[in-house]
Formats: structure tokens, sequence, C-alpha cells
């Protein structure tokens, strides 16, 4: 099945990185584009996939939820999600196969990538090779997004609220439990062959590029797909 031309994103308000937003109407006038502010995520899975309804309104996170809220929503329906504070940089259709039926995420760092020293990435990262998800795209159905429902399921119904909620006071528990870390794990599976589901995944630089780490990539650079601006601020240290 074939990746439906819709983009997504969500935020509690649909004017918070309206400037950025429309970077992705703008360069994809050939794609559906669809916000969902908290109220319309929780209706989604009233409305489309109430199974999993308990361990949404159990998250103690607003990132939490939205992160189980993108894998749901894109499992349902397929599409491209991207996070709010992102910038399209080229159209779509212009690089992404989305006929074919399969998962399409970025690489956000890999050791063959970083150019520092290797204390340093395990300070940054938690995998040796990090798989991104604040923009991916796939068909409906997929199998791994479909694992990494399944994932969040057990882990959320492994504790309890209380449990849950202490645990969440630390960053790298909301990164392996709904994270890139979960993320990454699954994508690993399916790309290695010992879990099906086909995964196409893009060179660094398209969607990964990071101002900070990337220092010696001239910018403008046509390689460089999707802008993470990194403006958001769940992790504890940053606020």
């Amino acid at each position: 099945m074939a990746i439906p031309q819709v983009i997504v994103q969500t935020h509690r308000d649909e004017n918070i990185s309206a400037e950025h937003r429309a970077s992705w109407i703008e360069k994809n006038p050939d794609f559906e584009y669809r916000f969902f502010d908290d109220a319309q995520c929780r209706d989604f899975f009233v409305q489309q996939m109430p199974g999993l309804l308990d361990t949404y309104d159990k998250l103690p996170k607003a990132v939490q939820k939205a992160d189980l809220f993108r894998y749901a929503y894109i499992y349902r329906f397929g599409g491209v999600y991207s996070d709010v504070d992102t910038v399209c940089e080229t159209p779509l259709s212009s690089y992404l196969p989305l006929e074919r039926d399969c998962l399409i995420a970025g690489i956000e760092m890999s050791p063959a990538d970083y150019k520092f020293n290797l204390k340093q990435y395990t300070e940054q990262f938690i995998s040796p090779f990090q798989v991104l998800q604040w923009t991916f795209a796939a068909s409906p159905n997929h199998i791994a997004l479909a694992v990494m429902l399944d994932r969040i399921r057990f882990y959320v119904n492994t504790l309890s609220a209380e449990q849950l909620s202490q645990w969440s006071q630390a960053d790298r528990f909301t990164l392996e439990v709904t994270g890139p870390m979960m993320f990454s794990q699954v994508v690993h599976d399916c790309l290695s062959g010992s879990r099906p589901g086909e995964v196409l995944l893009l060179d660094q630089l398209a969607w990964g590029y990071n101002p900070w780490l990337n220092r010696t990539i001239e910018n403008p650079n046509e390689n460089i797909k999707v802008r993470h601006l990194f403006h958001g601020s769940w992790k504890t240290s940053q606020q």
C-alpha cells in the first residue's frame, strides 16, 4: 500500500510555530495538511483506536502522549508526520518513494557521521545508530508501527500510574519508552531482517541535520530536506 499524500502535525495550540508549519503547506501543495491539538489527539483515540485510549490517558507527560499519537495516527491512516519545530526545505514528492509500502525514517546520528570523540557521542546519544522520529513517513498498517504501539502499551501496563509518573521524571525513561530509543530499536529489527517490514533509511543530512553537530556542512545545502530547529523543551535539563 502506498504512502498517502498527507502531512500530520500536532501541538497543544495551533498558533505555535505557525510560520514553520506554513513551510510544509507551501512546499507541498499536492499534500493534504492536518493539524491536531491536544483535544483532537485524544478524540482520535476515542474514535479510531479505543484500545489505546487507556494507555494514552495514563502517560503523564505531553511529549509521551505526542509520541504515541504520531505512531498511532500514521499506523492507522499512513502519511508523513513532522514536529512543528521543523522546516520543510524540499517538496516531499521530489525525493520520497511514496508509491512504496514502507516506513521511511532518517538517521539522527551514527558514529560514522559523528565528528567528535566517542565519549561525547555516548553522552549525547542513546543508540550507536540512532534513528530520529521527529519526522517520518509510512504506509498504513506498517508492522514496525504496530510493534511500537504494542511495546508502549506493554511498558505502560507494567507500571502503576504513580510509578509511571515517578519514572517519567528521568528524561531517559521517555526516550526509551516512547521516544527515539524505542523507535530506533524497532527500525533496527526491520533493517536487520529479524522482523518483517520494509524500511527505507535516508542519509543523515536529509532529516537529521543538526547545526551544532554538522558544523562543517554549509547551509543551505541541497541534501538537507528538513531542518529541525530543536525548539522543544520537554527535557528536564532544558526547563
